[in-house]
């Protein structure tokens, strides 16, 4: 479940290479999760057991924390406190965001990036998908701004400043967890969702520096393709 984000740690390593800067912070957000990682000294960081299902197994991985943040999760009004509820669940890339009009008929945090202007309606993908503006607004208003009595691009704000900030606390827990500060490391956004959200979720934290790439959507399959075949040999 991991390949995709560890893909993009290995397209850090890469880079690190040609850039000659040690330590990143990897994040990887798509439509379902966050992904963060560390490069230390250039190189990642190694788990020699991982604990899958409450079971340990001698497998050795790359460490990688993963939260539930993605532009496919479904944005919802609770009942009963009329809170806004984020996931747990999500549209995914089948049948998406109502915007794609594949299906799904609840708004998610691409909607709401889509009618605030952030993602526009007639280049999204390079112009290959046209995106329901529209109906991604009437989705929002009916069953979520309507439901608060505010309006629905506040609304869509909101879930963005929202979804932002559990990034945000994802990645400080990341690094303050293991005794590490943001001033020491630059952050690297890829993911098909990552650059439209870095700015928000890298706000307040004192990186040295944040990157992305052009490539950012297939940057874990360039990761895949860059790095080198290696043997590992280990006796207990």
């Amino acid at each position: 479940c991991f390949s995709g984000p560890i893909g993009g740690l290995l397209g850090a390593k890469y880079l690190e290479e040609k850039l000659g800067i040690g330590n990143w912070v990897c994040s990887d957000m798509g439509g379902t999760s966050f992904d963060v990682g560390l490069l230390m000294g250039g190189e990642p960081v190694m788990l020699r057991e991982v604990v899958i299902n409450r079971r340990i197994y001698n497998i050795p991985t790359l460490l990688m924390d993963t939260t539930g943040a993605g532009t496919g999760m479904f944005v919802t009004i609770e009942p009963i406190t009329n809170r806004i509820t984020i996931g747990p669940g999500s549209a995914g890339a089948d049948p998406g965001p109502v915007c794609y009009e594949m299906g799904n008929e609840i708004p998610t945090v691409m909607d709401c990036c889509l009618i605030m202007g952030i993602l526009n309606e007639d280049n999204y993908l390079g112009g290959k998908v046209k995106l329901n503006k529209e109906k991604a607004l009437k989705a929002i208003k009916e069953q979520c701004s309507d439901v608060l009595g505010v309006d629905p691009y506040y609304f869509a704000e909101g879930v963005y400043k929202l979804i932002n900030s559990t990034m945000k606390e994802h990645i400080r827990a990341v690094l303050y967890a293991r005794g590490f500060s943001p001033a020491d490391y630059n952050i690297l956004s890829y993911g098909g969702a990552g650059p439209m959200h870095v700015a928000g979720y890298t706000e307040g934290l004192p990186f040295k520096g944040v990157a992305t790439v052009p490539y950012a959507a297939a940057f874990s399959s360039f990761g895949s393709a860059a790095v080198d075949i290696s043997h590992r040999y280990q006796k207990s």
